[in-house]
C-alpha cells in the first residue's frame, strides 16, 4: 500500500517531467499510462496524476523493488 502518494489534478496542473519514461513496470491500478523518472513512479489517469517515490527502481533491481516496494506480491 502506498501511503505517501500525491494526487495532482490535471485541471490544476497538467505536467510531465522531461526525461520521464513510459513503462509497463508497476501496478497500473486503473491508470491509462505510467511513467518512471528514477525512483519516481507516476500514474496518469483521465483527470489526475498519482505520484510516489519507490525505494528501489524496478528497471535497475526488479527483485529488490518487489521486496522493498511491493512485498504484498
Amino acid at each position: 500500500m502506498i501511503w505517501d502518494e500525491i494526487e495532482i489534478p490535471k485541471e490544476v496542473r497538467h505536467f510531465m517531467l522531461e526525461g520521464a519514461e513510459e513503462t509497463v513496470l508497476g501496478q497500473k491500478n486503473g491508470a491509462k499510462k505510467q511513467y518512471r523518472y528514477g525512483n519516481l513512479h507516476i500514474r496518469e489517469y483521465d483527470d489526475k496524476y498519482l505520484v510516489h517515490m519507490d525505494k528501489v527502481d524496478p528497471r535497475k533491481d526488479p527483485l529488490g523493488h518487489l521486496v522493498k516496494d511491493a512485498p504484498e506480491l
